[in-house]
């Protein structure tokens, strides 16, 4: 599912979000039962091969006598590679094409660049390749924490043996390259980029038949511990003719921990879109608020016991019974942004974040597991 944020206020401890009435967070939760591994930004198979290269690179642009470290290794060859790939008019949903193009132009009228100064993104190594794969890297055990290393960054991660990461960081070095012998660590260790050394790698997202059976490969290991979900969602999508959504799973085809999270995914979503984008009408437009009592009576909330969801739900159904269902609204939403440290939204504020145009349903990572089925992973 998808956020939206506007700047925070002076004053203000945290930023407005896109989630008003504070029920958007468990769906993340519900997700990783519903779909384990897999995010709302897990949709390219290329992702995990070039998280798992760059990784590779990073540790060898960090070997003895080098002065970067592989955190900042790893987003040099990150900016590196999507800057070869908007040079060569090559397709990449990775974040930071806008910003690469105007970092070409600066190549143009300097002559190079410092990748290590031109960074993509304002927080590259959460909000880019590394933030989007790494957790699900992870979980399919394509990385590995070294020697038992806290934290999330690339430092504290290692390649996982043949097989997986090696195998796919092998497979993308093939693609990247074509077999030549392209020297990646040699192209990036002085951080500084020229048309040349970013010339001749046009790859864009596309993966190869070696990644694909790869990353299955590796999905299919992990997946079979868990009595398979993954692989009940692909026989969901091909039973539907490649499609996938919250109503396209039947109940039987799924372990009983999925039911449980596909049912309470169903209800969340029935919640959310009945009442946020009222609510958001109301703050923007002055429209009246439809849902009733009887319905919020009707809704079976000891479906969200499982993921933490119930007190919230519990206590925005007691507003609403108790206070009238706009009021009862609002007090919820006042309080939420109380926890938040943010300022409730205002009856008459147009902020776009805030129109019922900017509501997004939950998706729970399924557009996800669709995206790697559509390239080819079939757990």
């Amino acid at each position: 599912m998808n956020f939206s944020y506007t700047v925070a206020p002076a004053g203000q401890s945290t930023r407005d979000s896109g989630d008003p009435l504070g029920l958007r967070a468990v769906a993340t939760r519900i997700a990783r039962d519903l779909v384990p591994g897999l995010t709302q930004t897990t949709t390219m198979t290329s992702g995990y091969s070039l998280l798992c290269l760059g990784l590779q690179v990073a540790h060898s642009l960090n070997s003895v006598g080098r002065a970067i470290s592989a955190d900042d290794a790893f987003l040099r060859f990150e900016t590196w590679w999507v800057l070869a790939q908007v040079g060569a008019g090559c397709d990449t949903r990775l974040p930071g094409t806008r910003r690469a193009r105007q970092v070409l132009e600066a190549m143009v009228r300097s002559g190079s660049v410092d990748l290590d100064v031109s960074r993509l993104l304002r927080h590259q190594l959460s909000t880019g390749l590394w933030g989007s794969y790494r957790r699900s890297a992870e979980h399919f055990g394509l990385i590995l924490r070294h020697g038992g290393g806290r934290g999330t960054k690339p430092t504290v991660f290692r390649l996982a043996g043949p097989g997986c990461g090696d195998d796919l960081a092998a497979a993308a070095r093939m693609a990247i390259t074509g077999g030549g012998a392209v020297q990646l660590a040699a192209r990036l260790r002085e951080g500084v980029v020229d048309t040349e050394r970013i010339s001749g790698i046009c790859v864009g997202d596309a993966p190869t038949a070696r990644e694909l059976k790869i990353l299955t490969a590796c999905i299919q290991a992990v997946d079979k511990t868990a009595g398979s979900p993954l692989r009940n969602l692909h026989r969901s999508y091909e039973r539907a003719g490649n499609h996938l959504s919250l109503s396209t799973p039947h109940m039987a085809e799924l372990t009983p921990l999925q039911r449980r999270a596909l049912r309470a995914a169903r209800e969340l979503r029935s919640i959310l879109t009945e009442i946020e984008p009222d609510f958001r009408a109301y703050i923007t437009e002055g429209a009246k608020i439809e849902v009733t009592k009887k319905w919020l009576r009707d809704r079976d909330l000891s479906l969200f016991n499982e993921w933490d969801l119930l007190a919230d739900m519990e206590r925005l159904r007691r507003h609403c019974l108790d206070l009238g269902v706009t009021r009862g609204i609002r007090e919820h939403h006042a309080a939420v942004c109380e926890r938040r440290g943010s300022t409730p939204w205002e009856r008459g504020d147009t902020d776009d974040v805030k129109r019922p145009e900017a509501f997004d349903e939950p998706r729970f990572a399924l557009p996800s597991a669709k995206a790697l089925f559509d390239e080819g992973v079939s757990p």
